[in-house]
């Protein structure tokens, strides 16, 4: 073993490089040589070491566990083995126990110092083993308390080296993480000794060290980034509401303020855009769109889409999903490279986009219009005309219908008040023989056309 000026060095030595504390040392040292005394001895004991973190002198101790030969429970003390039986090595005898110390208790250690022992060979190989392993459990634990509580921030740190894919970063203090292959920015040149600001995501507790994984690629990164560059959201005045990226190349951010006075596209943009450059210019010259955000869906789609001109839009809230006609000259522009801009205008939003020409969304509205036509005429028994006249008024399912009273119902133009009433009488027929048959096939008819049309005018004006 190390004499005591080398044990006193090598606690100062290790406290530093580790950054641990000196007293989590000391208990270290105290488990390894309590190791090292029970290997060297030739019969099974429970050793307690008490290390001077002065002088480097240490006192060993023997310990038994105070019990009931009569009548033992199941114990567990420390790293005495539970058990049933009475053993002698490890148990003593209250009666026993109290010739030394009168004052013991049942469940209670009672403690012997042990004269200085000889340790050997093997016995100083584990106490080591003990050590080192003890000190790297130690340096794992500080490195998760650490970074646990941190996760969601952002580092700004060095490349280390690049190694199967993986780039390693330094976090100081002999601490690594890594950003794995799947969070790099595509295309993105990473070489040691490169200075980059990066997103903790997760911490990891398995193998032999905490892994600590950092992105490039997350839509986090891009809101944490620009907190960082715009006053007004990191103060709460400004919000981001929603975030969509495709690293490297492209992405969309929605912001929104109660301020009336304030622009909340112009804050994050700053003067001569040197807010919005210092983003991009950290994120391998990523292109961003920032859109005010608006709580009425087909309003946030048309910013998210911008700046194409969207002519018209047929939501279907059931599905979450929105068709979207634009001009034909401006469909490239509104779908974007590779549907780049629409699919980023999806996530944004939350909706499915199907952007279109005019032309196309016409067959399109035509065709489901036929749909609805055949659904009406088939199902309510009524003519083309009366069907056409239901349509025209925005009426889209026979659930609807069946739900509308006689005055709405009486207020298209072409039907007569009798019609109106065999109309009504059908579809609530229809209904209920459905839910009495468990058949959903009229519903599932319903959803096959579009719940509602913005035309062409309403979409212009918003």
């Amino acid at each position: 073993m190390m004499n005591k000026k080398e044990m006193l060095f090598f606690v100062e030595a290790v406290a530093n490089e580790k950054g641990l504390p000196k007293q989590d040392i000391f208990s270290v040292l105290e488990d390894a040589l309590a190791s090292a005394i029970v290997k060297s001895q030739p019969e099974e004991m429970q050793i307690r070491v008490s290390l001077d973190p002065l002088t480097g002198d240490y006192e060993a101790f023997r310990e038994w566990v105070v019990v009931d030969p009569n009548n033992m429970p199941t114990i567990e003390q420390d790293d005495v083995l539970t058990q049933q039986e009475f053993n002698s090595q490890l148990m003593i005898s209250l009666d026993e126990a109290r010739e030394s110390d009168p004052e013991v208790q049942l469940g209670e250690v009672l403690e012997e110092p042990m004269n200085e022992v000889d340790f050997g060979r093997i016995s100083i190989q584990i106490a080591k083993q003990v050590m080192f392993q003890k000190i790297r459990e130690f340096s794992r634990r500080k490195i998760v308390e650490q970074y646990e509580s941190r996760i969601g921030e952002i580092f700004h740190v060095t490349i280390k080296r690049i190694f199967k894919g993986q780039v390693v970063l330094d976090l100081g203090e002999n601490t690594e993480g890594v950003i794995p292959r799947a969070h790099q920015i595509p295309n993105e040149q990473y070489s040691p000794g490169r200075r980059l600001r990066v997103y903790l995501y997760e911490v990891g507790v398995g193998g032999h060290s905490p892994q600590l994984y950092f992105s490039r690629s997350m839509p986090a990164l891009l809101e944490e980034l620009f907190k960082l560059e715009v006053p007004e959201i990191a103060d709460g005045i400004i919000e981001i509401r929603a975030v969509a990226r495709d690293p490297g190349e492209r992405a969309k951010i929605a912001v929104y303020t109660g301020d009336p006075h304030l622009d909340p596209v112009g804050s994050c943009v700053g003067v001569r855009g040197t807010r919005i450059h210092a983003v991009t210019n950290e994120l391998s010259n990523e292109r961003i769109d920032i859109i005010v955000w608006n709580d009425n869906p087909a309003e946030l789609v048309l910013n998210a889409l911008a700046p194409a001109e969207v002519v018209a839009i047929s939501v279907d809230e059931d599905k979450r999903s929105m068709d979207i006609s634009v001009q034909e000259d401006l469909l490239p522009q509104a779908i974007g490279r590779s549907g780049q801009n629409v699919r980023l205008a999806s996530q944004l939003t939350g909706w499915d986009l199907n952007v279109m020409s005019e032309k196309d969304m016409e067959i399109k509205k035509s065709s489901e219009q036929n749909k609805l036509l055949k659904l009406f005429t088939n199902s309510l028994d009524i003519s083309e005309d009366n069907a056409k006249a239901i349509i025209k008024a925005g009426v889209s399912s026979i659930e609807e219908i069946a739900y509308m009273s006689e005055d709405e119902l009486s207020a298209i133009k072409g039907l007569d008040s009798e019609i109106c009433e065999q109309i009504r009488n059908t579809a609530n027929d229809q209904i209920l023989l459905g839910l009495l048959s468990g058949d959903d096939e009229v519903t599932e008819q319903d959803d096959e056309v579009t719940n509602s049309i913005v035309s062409e005018e309403e979409a212009t004006e918003k």
